[in-house]
C-alpha cells in the first residue's frame, strides 16, 4: 500500500513539473526544470498524439479532438491532476472541430465529414452517435451556436448546415467562388463569419438558406485567419497566420469594418487563435505560446497584455474560453493549456496538463533522503534528489521500450527492468549526468518487477515465470542466474527484505 500511495504521489509531480506554466509581462517566470539525458541508444520519449480541436461548454468541462481521431473527456480540466478519460476511439481520420453549445450537446468532425454526436458529453458512460454529413470534401471547422443549429466548412469551399445536430442530416452550399474557408464562427442570432486562407471575412445572415448572401471584406495583412470568434452579432475578433489581432463591432454590416489591435509580428508569432467569452475578454495564443489577453479588446494595442503561456516547440492549434472565468487550448504534443484566471497575467495565471501522454509512469522507488527514482511505460527514468521538490526532478531515456520495473538499494545503485528482457543499472542515477549500461538477458526474459535490498544483491521475475538473482548487480549478463518457479499463474511482484531471502507474489494472490 506505500508502494502504490507514493506512485500515486510521483505522478501528480510528473504532471505537474513537466509542464512549465505562463510568465506574465515584466515578471520571470519559473523555468522548466526537467532536464533530459540520453542513455545508450536512444532519445527521449515523443509526446502523445497531437490535439487538434478543443470545446469547453462549462468551465472545468471540455473535450479535446486529436489527431488520431479520438475524443477526450475531463470534467476536473480546471487541475493539473485532472482526469481525461477517452470517450471515442481512434480512427485514421483526424477529429478536426468539436463544439458544445450546452452541456447537453457536443458535436465533433472528423475530415472525412464522419460526424460525432453526443446529448450527454458530460459522461463517460454515454455512448457517442457516429453518422456521416455526406461531404466529398474534408471538412475544416464547425460552428454550434445552439443545440439546433450547427455549420461547418470543408476545403471545397462550401459551407454545410443542420438545424437537427442528432440526426446526421446537412444541407449544402456554396461560398463565393475561389475562398477557402479556414475558420467559421456564428453567433445566437443564427449568422456565420467565415475566415479565409487569403485574409478574406465573409458574413452572412442567412448561412442556411439554399442560396445564402456573402459579404466579403479583406482584413489584416492578407494573410491566412486562423481564428476567429464572435460572441455577438456586435462582435468579433480575428487571429492571423501573421500574428495579427483584429476587431470589428460590425461584423454582419454590409460593409463591416475591422480594426488592427496587434500589429503583424508584435509581440506574437504566426499564426494565432483567438477565442472571446464575451465582448469584454479576449484571449490570443499564438504558435509559440505568446499569448495576449485584454479586457478592452477594441482599446488598442496598448489595452492588450502579454502572458507566457509554457514553452513549447508544439503550437497550441485550438482555444476555448466558454466563461471569463475559464479557457482551455490544446497543443500538438498531446497536452492542455489552461487558466482558472485568463484575465489575470500573473506569471502562474496558466497552467499545463497532460491528455494523450505515450507514457505513464510505472514503477518507484525512494530512498530514505527522499530521492526517488521511478520508471514508465514509454522507456524514460524520472530521477529527483528530493521527493518532496516539485521542482528538481530530470528525465532520462532508455529507449521506448516500456520499463514495468525499478529499485534502488542506495544512491550508489540504481536497476531498471525493461518489457525487452533488457535491465539497465546505475551507480550514479541522482548525479547531474548520469552513465547507464544496459544488459540484455534475452527477448523471453520481460522483466516485470525487481527487488535490490543491497548493492550486493538484487533479484528479478519476467513474464516467464523465472526468478532472475545476481550477487553483482553491475556485471554482465553472466552476473545473473534464472531458476524456474513453481507456479504456473502470472506472477506480479518480487521482494527481497534481505540478500537470499525472496518473497514472490502471483495474480491469483499466492505468494
Amino acid at each position: 500500500m506505500r508502494t502504490r500511495l507514493v506512485q500515486m504521489i510521483v505522478v501528480s509531480i510528473v504532471s505537474l513539473v513537466a509542464i512549465p506554466v505562463a510568465g506574465a509581462t515584466g515578471a520571470v517566470a519559473p523555468p522548466a526544470y526537467w532536464n533530459s539525458v540520453a542513455l545508450p541508444g536512444a532519445a527521449l520519449t515523443s509526446a502523445g498524439a497531437p490535439l487538434a480541436a478543443i470545446s469547453c461548454p462549462t468551465a472545468g468541462t471540455c473535450i479535446m479532438g486529436s489527431t488520431d481521431g479520438s475524443l477526450y473527456l475531463s470534467t476536473t480540466a480546471t487541475s493539473t491532476a485532472a482526469q481525461w478519460t477517452q470517450v471515442v476511439g481512434a480512427d485514421v481520420q483526424p477529429v478536426v472541430a468539436v463544439d458544445c453549445p450546452s452541456a447537453a450537446l457536443c458535436v465533433a468532425l472528423r475530415a472525412d465529414g464522419t460526424e460525432l454526436v453526443s446529448t450527454s458529453p458530460t459522461s463517460s458512460a454515454t455512448p457517442w452517435s457516429v453518422t456521416s454529413i455526406g461531404t466529398s470534401a474534408a471538412v475544416v471547422a464547425l460552428s454550434c451556436p445552439t443545440v439546433t443549429a450547427c455549420y461547418a466548412v470543408d476545403d471545397g469551399g462550401n459551407i454545410l448546415s443542420t438545424s437537427s445536430p442528432t440526426s446526421g442530416t446537412w444541407a449544402s452550399s456554396a461560398l463565393p467562388a475561389g475562398t477557402l474557408p479556414t475558420v467559421i464562427d456564428c453567433t445566437v442570432e443564427l449568422s456565420c463569419i467565415v475566415g479565409t486562407d487569403d485574409g478574406q471575412v465573409l458574413s452572412s445572415t442567412n448561412p442556411a438558406d439554399p442560396t445564402p448572401l456573402w459579404t466579403a471584406t479583406a482584413i489584416g495583412a492578407g494573410d491566412w485567419i486562423s481564428g476567429l470568434s464572435c460572441p455577438t452579432a456586435n462582435f468579433c475578433a480575428a487571429g492571423t497566420g501573421q500574428g495579427e489581432v483584429l476587431t470589428s463591432t460590425s461584423p454582419l454590416a454590409n460593409s463591416p469594418v475591422w480594426h488592427v489591435q496587434v500589429a503583424a509580428g508584435s509581440p506574437l508569432v504566426e499564426p494565432v487563435v483567438v477565442s472571446c467569452p464575451k465582448s469584454t475578454l479576449c484571449v490570443a495564443i499564438a504558435e509559440d505560446h505568446n499569448g495576449l489577453v485584454s479586457t478592452s479588446p477594441t482599446g488598442g494595442s496598448g489595452a492588450w497584455v502579454s502572458t507566457k503561456i509554457g514553452i513549447w516547440t508544439s503550437p497550441v492549434v485550438a482555444l476555448s474560453c466558454p466563461t471569463t472565468a475559464y479557457c482551455a487550448g490544446a497543443d500538438g504534443a498531446g497536452n492542455v493549456v489552461f487558466s482558472v484566471a485568463p484575465a489575470s497575467n500573473v506569471w502562474n495565471a496558466w497552467q499545463s496538463a497532460p491528455v494523450d501522454w505515450t507514457a505513464s509512469v510505472h514503477a518507484v522507488s525512494c530512498l530514505a533522503d527522499s530521492s526517488c527514482l521511478a520508471s514508465d511505460t514509454g522507456g524514460d527514468v524520472l530521477t529527483t534528489s528530493s521527493a518532496t521538490d516539485l521542482a528538481n526532478w530530470s528525465t532520462l531515456s532508455l529507449g521506448h521500450v516500456d520499463l514495468p520495473s525499478a529499485d534502488c538499494s542506495s544512491r550508489t545503485l540504481c536497476v531498471v527492468g525493461g518489457a525487452n528482457g533488457v535491465l539497465h543499472w546505475s551507480s550514479n542515477a541522482f548525479a547531474p549526468s548520469p552513465s547507464w549500461t544496459s544488459v540484455n538477458l534475452g527477448s523471453g526474459a520481460a522483466i516485470t518487477s525487481i527487488s535490490c535490498p543491497t548493492d550486493q544483491f538484487c533479484a528479478a521475475i519476467d513474464a516467464a515465470n523465472q526468478l532472475w538473482t545476481s550477487s553483482t548487480p553491475t556485471g554482465d549478463s553472466s552476473a545473473w542466474t534464472a531458476v524456474s518457479l513453481p507456479d504456473d499463474q502470472a506472477l506480479s511482484g518480487v521482494a527481497c527484505p534481505v540478500p537470499g531471502h525472496c518473497v514472490v507474489a502471483d495474480l491469483t494472490g499466492s505468494v
